[in-house]
C-alpha cells in the first residue's frame, strides 16, 4: 500500500520492455510510469526500461531518440543523440554492475550483468547507431578470395571453386553458432530472427560465395560489442581449419560439402 491508497499496477507497454522484470523494478515503475507517460512525446518508441534495484532507484528510459532518466516522480535527465557518445560496462568489488553512457556523464548500477548489458546495447542500437551512425566502419578484410585460398593452401588442398565453396560453407555455419550465441546474451530475438530470416539457407542466391563476409557485415553493424569478438573468430578459425587437429587434413584434395555436420574440431 501507498500513503495513498493501492499502489497503482505498471502498465503493460512498459513491463513489456522491462529488462529486469523483478518485483522492486516493477514497483519502481509503477511509481514512476505517470512522468514517463507525460513525458513521452506521441510519437516516441519505448525500445527498453531498466530499474536500478536499490533505494530511490531511477528509471532509465531509451526511446527511439532520447535517454530520459525518472526517479521519485520527476525526471532527471533527457539526453538526445548528439549527448551520447558511447556504452561501457563495470564492475564493482561487490559484483554490482555498472553501465556507463559517456557523453552524458552517467553510471547507473544493477544486480546483473544481463540488465547492464542490455541497456548498453538498446543505447548502442538506438541511439548511437541510427540515424547518427558511430560504429567504427569494418576492419577486418573481405574474406573472398584470399582468406580461403590461404586455408586452402596452408592444407596442401587445391585452389578451386568447389573447395572454396565447401570453405564458405563450413565458415558459414561456424560463425551462425557464433551469432546465436551474440543473440542469446543480449537477448535480441527481433534481431536474431532478422539474422536467420536473411541468412537461412546461406543467404540469397546470388551472394552465397559472400554469405560469411555478408554475416559479419550484419553483425559488425547490428553491436560494436561483436566487433573484437568477430575478428576473434576470424584469426581463430583460420587457426583451427589449419592447425594438427583439422578435420581438413582427413580429406583428399576435393573437400566435400557438409564439412559442418562431419564432426566439430
Amino acid at each position: 500500500m501507498s500513503l495513498f491508497g493501492q499502489r497503482p499496477e505498471p502498465d503493460p507497454s512498459f513491463t513489456a520492455v522491462l529488462a529486469n522484470d523483478t518485483t522492486r523494478s516493477r514497483r519502481r515503475l509503477a511509481d514512476n510510469q505517470h512522468v514517463l507517460r507525460e513525458t513521452l512525446d506521441g510519437d516516441e518508441e519505448v525500445h527498453l526500461i531498466a530499474v536500478e534495484e536499490a533505494l530511490n532507484s531511477r528509471v532509465v528510459t531509451v526511446t527511439s531518440g532520447r535517454l530520459l532518466v525518472v526517479r521519485k516522480g520527476r525526471t532527471e535527465g533527457s539526453y538526445t543523440r548528439d549527448r551520447i557518445t558511447r556504452t561501457r560496462l563495470g564492475r564493482l568489488p561487490n559484483g554490482t554492475m555498472l553501465a556507463f553512457v559517456d557523453g552524458a556523464g552517467l553510471m547507473f548500477s544493477f544486480l546483473t550483468a544481463h540488465t547492464a548489458d542490455r541497456l548498453a546495447f538498446a543505447v548502442d542500437r538506438f541511439l548511437l547507431t541510427p540515424p547518427v551512425r558511430r560504429t567504427a566502419a569494418r576492419d577486418i578484410p573481405e574474406l573472398l578470395p584470399d582468406y580461403y585460398r590461404g586455408i586452402l593452401f596452408a592444407t596442401g588442398k587445391p585452389d578451386t571453386a568447389d573447395n572454396i565453396v565447401a570453405l564458405v560453407e563450413l565458415l558459414s555455419q561456424m560463425l551462425t553458432s557464433n551469432a546465436a550465441m551474440f543473440f542469446r546474451q543480449t537477448g535480441d530475438q527481433a534481431t536474431d530472427q532478422s539474422f536467420m530470416a536473411r541468412f537461412k539457407g546461406g543467404g540469397p542466391e546470388e551472394r552465397l560465395l559472400h554469405v560469411v563476409d555478408d554475416m559479419i557485415d550484419f553483425l559488425w553493424d547490428w553491436n560494436p560489442r561483436c566487433h573484437n569478438a568477430l575478428r576473434t573468430f576470424v584469426r581463430d578459425a583460420r587457426t583451427t581449419l589449419t592447425g594438427p587437429g583439422s578435420r581438413l587434413w582427413r580429406y583428399g584434395d576435393e573437400l566435400p560439402r557438409g564439412l559442418w555436420e562431419s564432426g566439430e574440431e
